[in-house]
C-alpha cells in the first residue's frame, strides 16, 4: 500500500513538474521570419560605344550580355529567411539563408554537365551566428566587415551605381571584366565561407574582423587547390556612430589583405594585396551628406600593377514618400600605358507607394578615359533606368 501511495505521489509531482515546464519551452522555441525583395529595372544608355556588348545580367553574371543603345529590361530577386532563438543560458542565436533568382541551367535538368562556380547554386547566404554581452560571431557565408561597414556616398543613391553596367560599356580595353562595376568596392572576399567576429559597441565603437580560410570556398562549393585563392584572407573594419550637435554621425574604415595570384575586376594580382576604404555620413532632419574614399591597392593589366583609388560624394533628401539624391564618383586607377579615369555622376529619385512597393528613376552621366581604347578613347553617355521594387 505505501509503495502504491509511493507511486502515485511520484506521478502527481510529475505531471505537475511537466506543466510547469511547458510554457518555458514554447518560449524558447525559435521564431522564423521570411522576407525579401523583387526588382525590376528598365533602361537606356547612349555613349561612344553605342551597339558595343555590356556586361551584366540580373544576378551579375557574365552569361548573357545587353547592348548599349538598346533598350533593356532586367529582374532580380531574393527570399531570406531568418530563424532567431536564446539557450537556457541566455545567449542569443540565429541563422539566415538567402535564395536568389538563379541563373537556371537546361543542361542540370536533362542530366548533363551543369555550369561549374557558386553562381549555379540556388543559396547565395548563408550562416550561423551567436551574440551576447562579448559580442557576436558569425560562422558561413556572408559578407564581410569591410562590405557591410561603409557609410560612403553612393549608399544614398536609391539605385545601386553597378546597374548602369548592364546598361553602359563602362569595361577598360583588355583590361579584364568590370573595371568600373561597384566603382567604390575594393577587392573584398564576397560570400566566401568565413568566421567573423563584432566586438559591443563601446562609446560608439565598434569592430570587426573576419578569416577567410579558403577564398574560393563558398557554401558547398569547396576551395580549389589551384593557385592562391586557397589560401587565407582577411577582412575587418571599424565603424563610429553618434550625435553631433542637431544631426548624427555615422564613419566607418575597413580594408581586406588578400593572397597574391587572386582575381579582381581587372585582371590577377600576382602578390599580396592590402585595399582599405573610409567614409562618413552626416544626418540632420530630411538631409543627409557623405563622402567617402577608397585605396584598393593594386589593379592588374597587362601583367602590370598600379595604385587604383577614387572618391565619392553626395547629398541625399528624404521626406515623407519621396527620397532624393545626388552623387558623383570618381576613380583613377594607374597603368604604365596610361591611367585610366572613371567619373559618374548619379541623379536618383524614388517614391513609395506604401506596402512595401516603390518605383524609381536615375539619370546617369558616365565618362571614361581609356588611353588603350584607340577607337574612342573610353566611353561618354548617358544613361536613363526606371524601377519598380517590392519589399515583404
Amino acid at each position: 500500500m505505501d509503495f502504491k501511495k509511493a507511486l502515485v505521489a511520484t506521478s502527481a509531482i510529475c505531471a505537475v513538474g511537466a506543466l510547469g515546464t511547458a510554457p518555458a519551452d514554447a518560449a524558447s522555441k525559435p521564431k522564423l521570419d521570411i522576407s525579401g525583395y523583387y526588382e525590376v529595372f528598365a533602361g537606356w544608355a547612349s555613349g561612344d560605344r553605342t551597339g558595343s556588348t555590356v556586361d551584366g545580367t540580373p544576378v551579375y553574371q557574365g552569361d548573357a550580355s545587353q547592348v548599349e543603345g538598346k533598350f533593356n529590361i532586367v529582374h532580380y530577386g531574393e527570399i531570406r529567411f531568418k530563424a532567431e532563438g536564446k539557450t537556457d543560458g541566455g545567449m542569443k542565436w540565429g541563422i539566415y539563408f538567402e535564395d536568389v533568382q538563379d541563373d537556371f541551367d537546361a543542361d542540370c535538368a536533362g542530366g548533363g554537365a551543369c555550369g561549374t562556380g557558386a553562381e549555379k547554386q540556388s543559396t547565395d547566404e548563408a550562416n550561423i551566428w551567436f551574440s551576447g554581452s562579448w559580442g557576436k560571431v558569425e560562422i558561413g557565408g556572408q559578407d564581410g566587415p569591410a562590405d557591410r561597414v561603409y557609410h560612403g556616398a553612393e549608399r544614398l543613391a536609391h539605385m545601386n551605381p553597378a546597374l548602369l553596367d548592364i546598361f553602359a560599356d563602362t569595361q577598360s580595353t583588355e583590361g579584364g571584366r568590370g573595371f568600373a562595376r561597384e566603382k567604390m568596392n575594393i577587392n573584398d572576399t564576397a560570400d566566401a565561407t568565413k568566421i567573423t567576429y563584432y566586438t559591443p559597441r563601446i562609446s560608439g565603437f565598434q569592430a570587426g574582423y573576419s578569416w577567410i580560410p579558403e577564398l574560393d570556398s563558398k557554401g558547398s562549393v569547396a576551395g580549389s587547390d589551384a593557385g592562391d585563392d586557397s589560401d587565407p584572407a582577411h577582412e575587418f573594419a571599424i565603424e563610429w556612430s553618434g550625435k553631433v550637435g542637431p544631426g548624427s554621425i555615422k564613419a566607418s574604415w575597413g580594408g581586406t589583405i588578400m593572397p597574391g595570384n587572386t582575381q579582381d575586376d581587372t585582371g590577377t594580382i600576382e602578390d599580396a594585396n592590402f585595399g582599405w576604404r573610409a567614409g562618413v555620413t552626416y544626418s540632420q532632419g530630411p538631409w543627409t551628406v557623405a563622402a567617402g574614399y577608397k585605396d584598393a591597392g593594386e589593379w592588374a593589366r597587362f601583367d602590370e600593377t598600379g595604385d587604383y583609388t577614387g572618391f565619392d560624394v553626395g547629398v541625399a533628401y528624404r521626406g515623407g514618400r519621396w527620397e532624393v539624391a545626388l552623387v558623383h564618383i570618381s576613380t583613377e586607377a594607374e597603368d604604365g600605358e596610361g591611367d585610366v579615369d572613371w567619373d559618374h555622376t548619379i541623379l536618383s529619385a524614388a517614391y513609395s507607394f506604401g506596402g512595401g512597393l516603390t518605383g524609381s528613376a536615375s539619370l546617369h552621366l558616365f565618362d571614361l578615359d581609356d588611353p588603350l581604347d584607340t577607337a574612342d578613347g573610353g566611353n561618354d553617355g548617358t544613361a536613363i533606368i526606371l524601377g519598380l521594387s517590392a519589399k515583404f
